[in-house]
């Protein structure tokens, strides 16, 4: 890991800073390069399908190595350094990195259970014993079931955010909009993780339990992170 986090924190230093440009620091914290780059990956992500861990650990690795080149000029912050495994040397930064943590371990925890329990797809079920025509509104994943790992990680995510932010922040969601979806209007990151978990739901691809079990799972793995990783000095 240690490797990976410095290639991306030395290729962010090469391509975005130039010693002859005096204003770089300040031009490099405009967070409009670190949501466009986040655009990017997360376009990367979407079209080369890559397995749900897989593209958790790359947003990891990128908002580390972003957090870590951050927090230099700023002794309100501390290192991850010693507290990740295999990182022992050498934000945004401070959300957008503990989100990312959040979220590699929610897959992590999640992808154990699921191999753990290995349970089948509503898919399956209607298939074999109701209809053999019905598909679901969302195409089934070639993984087990149980937990979701929507739910899982929604609610990791939530815990940190909302550690961070606070318990009611209103927020509009616009991600969806370059999608052909309309922005979605939620009270609190808590509501908003709710609402990612049932849409497995109506979408067809999982069982309450895997919902509801998920939420729960997700839930101690942001309060874990919360407990043990810190972010201020």
């Amino acid at each position: 890991m240690k490797r990976v986090v410095l290639i991306f924190a030395l290729l962010a230093a090469f391509t975005s800073c130039k010693k002859t440009n005096p204003n770089y620091q300040q031009e490099a914290s405009n967070p409009k390069f670190l949501e466009r780059a986040q655009n990017m990956l997360t376009e990367s992500i979407i079209h080369d399908i890559f397995a749900p861990p897989v593209s958790s650990r790359i947003y990891m690795y990128a908002n580390v190595a972003g957090y870590e080149g951050a927090i230099h000029a700023d002794k309100r912050f501390r290192t991850f350094v010693g507290q990740l495994n295999g990182f022992e040397k050498v934000a945004q930064p401070e959300a957008l990195a503990l989100t990312s943590l959040a979220i590699f371990d929610g897959f992590i925890s999640c992808w154990d259970e699921k191999y753990r329990s290995i349970r089948i797809r509503p898919e399956t079920v209607i298939n074999a014993s109701i209809d053999k025509t019905w598909i679901p509104v969302l195409q089934t994943p070639p993984f087990p079931e149980y937990t979701s790992g929507h739910s899982t990680i929604s609610r990791a995510a939530a815990e940190v955010l909302t550690k961070v932010y606070g318990d009611n922040v209103a927020f509009n969601d616009s991600t969806e909009v370059p999608y052909g979806l309309p922005p979605r209007k939620f009270t609190s990151f808590i509501q908003a993780s709710d609402e990612a978990s049932v849409s497995r739901l109506y979408g067809g691809i999982h069982f309450r339990p895997a919902l509801d079990e998920g939420a729960i799972q997700g839930s101690k793995v942001g309060q874990w992170l919360l407990a043990n990783v810190k972010t201020r000095k």
